[in-house]
């Protein structure tokens, strides 16, 4: 009996080094985005204030990420379109603060989930790819879905897709 109580602690010890939740900070990743065909070209840009939760099962897979993005803290290194993004024709920082996203299902190397941005909730994928030092993930959406933009039903890079992608460390 002894000898398998000492044998669970060990798988329950060895599962624990594996299985985890990965506080998701600023420290140890990243929210990027890029929008190609724009006026002003590719944009990259991303997001400097955020904070979530990603689960990691016994095999190291991916399993579950929710978090939220800071609107106000986005980044393109150009403080003008900076200020812009912020207003109400695009994310209206102030009305809307925040960007959430929160999975639903880990699949075959993808983690789909709702994202909600201006108070509007879609779902979208994100494929994963395990990396040396976490995990990349990466998609893509409309802007127009979200209401993001000025003119969005007019301006000729609404069809562009921006592409987002979330790197986290280990």
């Amino acid at each position: 009996m002894r000898f398998i109580l000492t044998i669970a602690a060990v798988f329950a010890l060895v599962g624990g080094l594996y299985a985890a939740d990965i506080a998701v900070t600023p420290d140890n990743g990243k929210v990027l985005f890029t929008i190609k065909g724009t006026l002003a070209g590719t944009v990259n840009g991303s997001f400097d204030k955020f904070s979530g939760t990603a689960a990691v099962d016994d095999n190291g897979d991916l399993t579950a990420l929710n978090g939220t993005v800071e609107v106000s803290s986005v980044n393109t290194a150009n403080k003008g379109r900076d200020d812009h993004l912020r207003q109400d024709d695009f994310f209206d920082a102030a009305k809307f603060p925040s960007i959430a996203f929160a999975s639903t299902e880990a699949k075959d190397a993808s983690l789909r989930g709702d994202l909600t941005i201006r108070d509007i909730t879609k779902p979208i994928v994100l494929t994963v790819e395990k990396t040396a030092e976490g995990f990349s993930l990466k998609g893509a959406l409309n802007r127009v879905d979200f209401a993001i933009g000025d003119n969005v039903k007019t301006n000729m890079s609404v069809d562009k897709p921006l592409t987002i992608e979330i790197n986290i460390k280990k």
